[in-house]
């Protein structure tokens, strides 16, 4: 679609959207358009075919509706409001942004509109099974301690006349005979009883 800015639209807006490949062209950046009367320029927008940006509500939809009266061709017009999109900030980008998502939308031979904001992108939500993964992964019991290693070190000083005891203490090994009991052995004598008192002479 062809657009025609009006006088009060900064000549940057042309060419940004000169840059995004649309056919625009400001009444700003062309003296010979800035000295024609309103109503000339609706004609001028209907021999080029170029929809007519204007915030002059009042002027254009008296000569829109004059020519639908009289049958004659009729343009396209898109109204704008400075409290919607305030022509004094130097960042056009909210006006050109709507301006780009309107010309990408058909329009009909003669209509009139009202240029609004373009609705935000809603956030992105995650897929039924990543949410329900991601769910389960956060119900998920804490990680249980890891079993506590014993380090055996060995005797810094090791008696060679003591039994190495090997296996549990408590079990026997499978398969080893029982060892038997230790019979006492005989009652040690005093060694004052050892001798023999001698006898009497």
């Amino acid at each position: 679609m062809k657009i025609l800015l009006d006088e009060m639209h900064s000549p940057a807006v042309a060419r940004a959207l000169r840059a995004l490949h649309h056919d625009v062209i400001a009444i700003a950046e062309h003296p010979e358009l800035r000295s024609l009367p309103d109503d000339e320029v609706y004609l001028y927008a209907v021999a080029h075919d170029r929809c007519i940006v204007t915030e002059n509500v009042k002027d254009f939809r008296r000569l829109h509706a004059r020519a639908e009266e009289s049958g004659a061709p009729r343009t396209r017009l898109l109204y704008t409001s400075s409290r919607t999109f305030k022509r004094s900030r130097r960042d056009f980008t909210p006006f050109i942004e709507a301006l780009v998502a309107w010309i990408g939308t058909p329009h009909a031979a003669g209509s009139e509109a009202w240029l609004k904001p373009p609705r935000p992108t809603p956030p992105q939500t995650a897929p039924t099974g990543q949410a329900t993964q991601t769910s389960v992964a956060t119900r998920a019991a804490p990680d249980t301690p890891a079993a506590s290693t014993v380090t055996a070190h060995p005797d810094p000083d090791p008696d060679p006349a003591r039994p190495v005891v090997t296996g549990s203490p408590t079990e026997p090994t499978p398969g080893a005979a029982p060892i038997p009991a230790q019979a006492p052995g005989p009652a040690s004598t005093p060694a004052s009883a050892s001798h023999k008192a001698p006898d009497p002479d």
